[in-house]
């Protein structure tokens, strides 16, 4: 079994500090933007697919 090893509270506090900072800064990049697209049209299409399942089980039950 692995131990963890705990932070302090100063460094969880630089942790989270410099977290947010890096991520802050990457967030706005084109790769970033790009990524954000992708996902977004990834969980539409997932949408879709899901409204198209229950459409067609629908009329199945129907007929």
């Amino acid at each position: 079994m692995a131990t963890r090893r705990a932070f302090s509270n100063d460094q969880r506090k630089l942790f989270v500090a410099n977290a947010k900072h890096a991520l802050g800064d990457c967030t706005n990049t084109e790769p970033m933007r790009k990524l954000q697209e992708r996902a977004v049209a990834r969980r539409a299409e997932t949408v879709d697919n899901l409204r198209r399942e229950r459409r067609q089980r629908r009329l199945d039950v129907d007929t």
